[in-house]
């Protein structure tokens, strides 16, 4: 635990679900357009590294006629499918990975909309792991199933021995389908190690769910045990979808490209719904990726690097408490103490030239948390963003 004063306790209990009426981050954006002067923009889960150089020169000179006037395979460039499979025989359990596990997508968003649209639907349920990624409670909402809180992350850094199944358990019904959950977390950081995974694992064996397992930011944890997959755990990787993207892996938001890994059977389920909803994504995008990987291993140990020094400016220097992530790129801390409401603490943030993400967009029952992203802005900006919220803070 990090922070000058006592640390408050996460929420214990959430209503099961209340659909938004409104996006928080379009209001959000409202309230950023009446502030002039630079704003550091911490509020979005973004980074200021510059994608490895082979993937900007693809980019600049080596776009080949076809790829702007020929369909590409809707499976995916096999140029780029090789380096996946080769990327994922690296990873522990997934040395059978062959061209029939992989996909792939339009980023992680679109590998997971894919994937709720196949397994799950009207009349079903979705345990949504909280805290987490504000855009997984609308892609469940589109199949006509249900997302349902589960207060997760928050209880377990709370209380780190406690069964990570019984925190699952009480809200399991007949109409529960599926389990999403986030490792690394977004946004409180959180890594789940083997223990918790093979716990969460014998739950969804013993009740039949579908895993959607987002590892968006599988590439940077700080400290600790490496990333490992639930769907490394032979005995659930039959029900498990495993999503990832070269947004937060190589600094490719702009490109949109992601994949997902299943195995044969699911995969071609899931690959329906891909193909159907853009087809291929486009050709000159996967080259990009392809050589991002080709041209990355450096570069990627190099960011890791300097987001370690990112997240210890933060640590070292942020007057609030707050629980250190150990990966991801986020900062997850409450404002109950400091503010009368997240939005009074929010508006002053910006006063100061800061922007912050508000808690509500992450689960019901942190509407008085804020979310700051450390890798958004260097380290000379993030700097004085801290120094510039802790005069709010104060």
């Amino acid at each position: 635990m990090t922070g000058k004063n006592k640390m408050p306790r996460y929420p214990k209990k959430h209503p099961r679900v209340e659909p938004l009426r409104a996006s928080v981050f379009a209001t959000l954006a409202q309230k950023m357009r009446r502030y002039r002067g630079q704003i550091h923009p911490l509020h979005i889960g973004d980074t200021y590294r510059h994608p490895p150089e082979a993937a900007s020169r693809i980019w600049n000179s080596a776009v080949k006629p076809e790829d702007l006037n020929t369909y590409g395979h809707p499976h995916g460039l096999d140029e780029l499918l090789d380096l996946l499979i080769l990327r994922l025989h690296q990873k522990p359990g997934f040395q059978e990975v062959d061209s029939r596990s992989v996909q792939i997508t339009c980023g992680a968003t679109h590998a997971l909309f894919c994937s709720a649209q196949a397994l799950v639907g009207p009349g079903d349920e979705v345990l949504v792991l909280a805290p987490f990624w504000p855009l997984i409670q609308g892609i469940i909402l589109c199949t006509g199933a249900t997302p349902v809180h589960v207060p997760f992350y928050s209880a377990l850094l709370d209380d780190p021995e406690q069964d990570p199944t019984s925190l699952i358990r009480p809200y399991l019904t007949d109409r529960t389908a599926a389990l999403y959950l986030n490792t690394p977390n977004n946004p409180t950081g959180m890594v789940l190690g083997r223990e918790n995974l093979e716990a969460l694992a014998r739950l969804c064996l013993d009740r039949g769910l579908w895993v959607l397992s987002d590892e968006a930011y599988e590439d940077y944890i700080y400290e600790g045990e490496k990333h490992l997959s639930m769907a490394s755990l032979n005995e659930i990787s039959s029900q498990v979808v495993s999503v990832y993207t070269f947004s937060k892996s190589h600094a490719l938001s702009g490109m949109r490209v992601g994949y997902f890994v299943a195995n044969d059977r699911l995969l071609s389920t899931v690959q329906k719904i891909a193909n159907h909803s853009v087809y291929n994504v486009p050709v000159l995008a996967q080259r990009v990726a392809a050589a991002a990987l080709v041209d990355g291993r450096d570069w990627m140990e190099e960011t890791r690097l300097r987001y370690r020094k990112a997240l210890d400016l933060v640590t070292s220097r942020l007057k609030c408490p707050f629980h250190r992530p150990r990966g991801g790129s986020y900062i997850f801390f409450d404002t109950s103490l400091m503010a009368p409401d997240v939005w009074t603490f929010i508006d002053r943030a910006l006063e100061a030239g800061v922007s912050l993400a508000p808690g509500e967009a992450f689960g019901s029952g942190f509407s008085s948390f804020v979310r700051l992203c450390f890798t958004a802005v260097d380290l000379p900006q993030l700097k004085d963003a801290i120094e510039r919220l802790n005069s709010v803070l104060c």
